[in-house]
């Protein structure tokens, strides 16, 4: 393989892997440590090693290289779940309406209080 296929090949692949990885230390900064942890280990040990030994029994060889594609993928499913529990919770996130804040509505005599 020539290094300008190797170089477009990790291209396309680090952008999913970065920004999990920034969405992870994301919560780790704000002291969501259980988010954090989740994202930072669900790909290596709760999707990759199982799918190591589990895809080749069901699709052969081919399975131990289909298994981190496949964490990957389980794992950009894990984050969007998180993210919208996540926005669930906030009163603004990702995936969230945004409602003005009561202090900021006018009272009933038009000032903002």
């Amino acid at each position: 393989m020539s290094d300008a296929v190797v170089i477009q090949q990790v291209a396309e692949i680090t952008p999913t892997f970065v920004t999990v990885m920034m969405i992870a230390n994301y919560f780790q900064s704000i002291g969501d440590v259980s988010r954090s942890a989740l994202l930072s280990l669900s790909r290596t040990y709760l999707f990759a090693v199982p799918l190591i030994f589990l895809l080749p029994l069901a699709v052969g060889e081919i399975g131990i290289w289909l298994a981190l594609p496949v964490a990957d993928a389980s794992l950009v499913a894990v984050t969007l779940m998180v993210l919208k529990a996540r926005s669930a919770q906030a009163e603004w996130g990702l995936f969230q309406v945004v409602r003005q804040h009561p202090r900021l509505l006018p009272s009933r005599g038009g000032a903002v209080h």
